[in-house]
């Protein structure tokens, strides 16, 4: 069994990673304040308008009126300028469809944190189910990393697609990273911080359990004498 601080170290990690992750699942339209990317826009009148793009949905918020597209996987945002000239441009479902990595990730990080516990809850010294938990956290560690990656991509896209009506009304639109960007980061780092956690715990272990079977032999001086 790994050394149990830091074993019980990883499992906290790893559960705080899941309850984040979680969170960032449910997204818009669920959960009002988490969104993954958000283009800001702000007319000459000081009247500003929000376009939050989560998981599941994107919604439109403005003073006075709020409201949310079709729930489902991928979805299109439209966004033009009408001023001085019509420039329509649109972030289609096929970037961010993508977005559904997160739930997936959240799952991954789910059996991670139950392959843990159930670790922990086993009495043997040396079994394999401490690699396979070891493997599961760095597995889900792998598909948090791909989320964050693709989080990056569809912002990178999005800014594109923005600036491009932008240059059109003279820099009011702005695309910025939200709550659930940073939230996946932090799961991220806290995974890793598990997975390395949890690999010194099981090399201790390892090193203290072939130190038990192998118990070193009293030597006398006349041993050094003595052939078989």
């Amino acid at each position: 069994m790994a050394n149990k601080t830091l074993w019980i170290s990883g499992s906290a990690l790893i559960f705080t990673a899941l309850l984040l992750s979680v969170i960032v699942s449910i997204s818009l339209p669920f959960i009002r304040g988490l969104d993954i990317i958000r283009i800001n826009t702000e007319t000459l009148a000081g009247r500003r308008t929000d376009i939050r793009m989560g998981v599941w949905a994107n919604c439109f918020y403005e003073v006075g009126v709020d409201f949310c597209g079709p729930t489902g996987l991928g979805y299109e945002v439209g966004i033009f300028a009408i001023a001085p000239i019509f420039v329509p441009q649109t972030i289609t479902a096929t970037w961010t469809r993508h977005f559904v990595i997160h739930p997936i990730a959240t799952v991954f990080i789910f059996v991670a944190f139950l392959a843990t516990l159930f670790t922990r809850s086993t009495l043997s010294t040396r079994s394999t189910i401490d690699l396979v938990a070891f493997a599961a956290t760095l597995f889900a560690t792998l598909m948090e990393l791909i989320a964050f990656i693709i989080d990056i991509a569809v912002f990178a896209h999005t800014h594109s697609i923005v600036k491009i009506v932008d240059e059109n009304v003279n820099g009011i639109l702005v695309t910025v990273t939200s709550a659930g960007f940073w939230l996946t980061f932090v799961s991220l780092v806290l995974l890793v911080g598990a997975s390395v956690t949890l690999f010194i715990g099981r090399r201790r272990d390892r090193k203290s359990s072939e130190g038990a079977s192998y118990p070193m032999q009293p030597k006398t001086w006349t041993d050094k004498f003595h052939f078989a």
